[in-house]
């Protein structure tokens, strides 16, 4: 696992078809969100010929029309994608200043997972992605990017889903795959052009 200097080659990456789309083949893009008010992001684009993940992770203040934007866009850049993101949890205790910009952003993901074909969404609580996937373990598999806490939690969420959840269907072992955590430019140049949270 490295961090990768150079696009990948268009020519030895798997593209999804619409016919291997409707056969249940594996999606070729991937998204996991930690939304709040600094919306953490993770990118992943799978290509089963070489048997490697890409990723790319980073956070931004986005509006709920960014969010939806990006969403959208995404879609027009695949031909469907995963979004995994984590849930909101009310602790049955009202606090002052509780801020509530998670459960719009999340109204977005739903909204668009419910009336949009080609966006699948799973949930998934904060402790599923933070239980496993630490810093250390990121480490370990240089996966770990500095200066984007909320980037990493969206990191944790999606290797969270290959490891451990429905991901888990496209991927016999995560540790016999390469996974590569790439700058944010180079995978949207190569895969997602319309991406506005470089």
């Amino acid at each position: 696992m490295s961090v990768l200097t150079a696009p990948p080659d268009a020519q030895a990456t798997a593209v999804l078809t619409h016919s291997q789309a409707q056969s249940g083949a594996a999606p070729a893009s991937f998204l996991a969100l930690d939304p709040g008010v600094t919306t953490g992001w993770c990118l992943g684009r799978w290509l089963p010929d070489n048997n490697r993940l890409l990723l790319a992770c980073g956070q931004n203040q986005f509006s709920l029309n960014d969010l939806y934007m990006n969403m959208i866009n995404l879609l027009a850049d695949s031909l469907g994608y995963v979004c995994v993101y984590e849930s909101f949890e009310y602790r049955n205790a009202s606090r002052a200043g509780l801020n509530l910009t998670p459960v719009k952003m999340i109204g977005v993901i739903e909204l668009l997972g419910e009336s949009t074909e080609g966006i699948k969404i799973y949930p998934q609580n904060a402790a599923q992605g933070k239980g496993f996937w630490k810093d250390d373990k990121l480490k370990k598999y240089e996966l770990y990017a500095t200066g984007v806490q909320h980037g990493r939690d969206a990191t944790r969420h999606m290797l969270h889903f290959f490891t451990f959840g429905p991901g888990a269907q496209y991927i016999d072992d995560i540790d016999k795959i390469e996974i590569d955590l790439v700058d944010i430019e180079l995978l949207a140049s190569a895969y997602y052009p319309h991406w506005i949270g470089t």
